[in-house]
């Protein structure tokens, strides 16, 4: 087994994170015939609005497969998935996971919803190193704002889908739709991050992501308690809203955050911007 150091890249717009046999490495295309590939890249992008250091992820390993195999594009499938539709802050994280079916199965599997933090964290170690190709998009805030969030969920699973499709010849999401402009065929599975294999795989990937985002948020706003409740509408996280109002990271489309923002001051702040 090899290991591939990869640095830090920046780009516009999204964060996201990839691992693909079968993608440009160094600037070659390597050989998507038979997927006989000697290594492969993580990239983490950052948005332009400066976020730094979000996941420390430098290092992938990746286990070819048996030298000589032949794996039919048309017959592998991409299981996507999405965290972080109903948080007030922080970006939705979308992922796709495509496995090699001649690989061993990782065991324990499941909805990211019915895992431990903790297990969630090893599931993601195994998924990224057995994983035929991965993908995670994070989809920033001023994304959700511009399209509403549903839009901006479903701009992530188009690329997240795009971002894997000369691995996969179908895509297979967790829910009742399947987003137009996809590049692969598709099918909506009702369930399927406790159903499918793959779509189990994308939301841990999906949540891991997010959830160190978050932290990381946290790090920079402690105030709001993100490192407990990772943007999500707790008691704690509406009482600290309305008490230091909204940062960067909330989201001004959601009804508690706009409404903080158009709310008047309270009366004892105006108490003293009056003395």
């Amino acid at each position: 087994m090899q290991q591939f150091s990869r640095s830090l890249t920046f780009v516009v717009v999204t964060v996201a994170l990839s691992f693909a046999a079968g993608t440009a490495v160094d600037g070659q295309e390597q050989d998507q015939a038979r997927f006989e590939i000697p290594g492969g890249q993580r990239q983490l992008f950052l948005d332009e609005q400066g976020v730094a250091e979000l996941t420390k992820l430098t290092r992938t390993r990746h286990r070819p497969v048996k030298k000589g195999a032949v794996i039919e594009p048309e017959r592998l499938v991409a299981g996507v998935d999405e965290a972080g539709r109903g948080p007030l802050a922080g970006p939705v994280a979308v992922a796709a996971v495509v496995f090699d079916p001649s690989r061993p199965r990782i065991n324990g599997l499941d909805d990211s919803k019915q895992l431990t933090a903790a297990r969630r964290e090893q599931l993601h170690d195994r998924i990224i190193e057995r994983a035929l190709a991965w993908h995670v998009v994070l989809v920033d805030v001023d994304t959700i704002d511009r399209l509403n969030i549903y839009q901006a969920t479903l701009q992530g699973m188009r690329d997240v889908v795009a971002a894997v499709a000369h691995v996969a010849g179908f895509a297979r999401i967790d829910g009742n739709v399947v987003p137009k402009g996809l590049v692969l065929p598709a099918q909506a599975l009702v369930g399927g991050d406790g159903i499918d294999r793959a779509i189990m795989a994308a939301s841990i990937l999906a949540k891991v992501s997010r959830d160190r985002y978050m932290l990381d948020v946290h790090s920079r706003h402690p105030q709001y308690g993100f490192e407990q409740h990772k943007g999500y509408g707790t008691p704690a996280h509406l009482a600290a809203l309305r008490e230091h109002g909204p940062c960067v990271e909330h989201r001004r489309s959601f009804a508690p955050v706009r409404e903080c923002l158009e709310a008047p001051p309270a009366a004892a702040d105006i108490a003293i911007a009056i003395a």
